[in-house]
């Protein structure tokens, strides 16, 4: 899964695009501290805009696997 997720744009400014999950996918986001601020099902574009800027972590769990990104949220 590592290999066939991708997420970009990195930095992003509204919507962040996934590329590559599976129909049962779920998607989380961290925030630096640990703190989960967003969570849902599978889908190809995650509204980021309600985030402050900073640094986030994107989890992503699919067919048993997980696999964690970072993106920077800008403005």
């Amino acid at each position: 899964i590592k290999n066939t997720v991708k997420n970009n744009p990195n930095p992003v400014e509204t919507t962040l695009y996934i590329a590559g999950l599976a129909s049962s996918s779920i998607v989380s986001i961290y925030s630096i501290t640990g703190a989960l601020v967003l969570q849902q099902m599978v889908t190809e574009t995650i509204d980021v805009s309600s985030l402050y800027k900073g640094m986030y972590f994107v989890k992503i769990e699919s067919e048993g696997e997980k696999t964690v990104q970072k993106f920077i949220k800008r403005w």
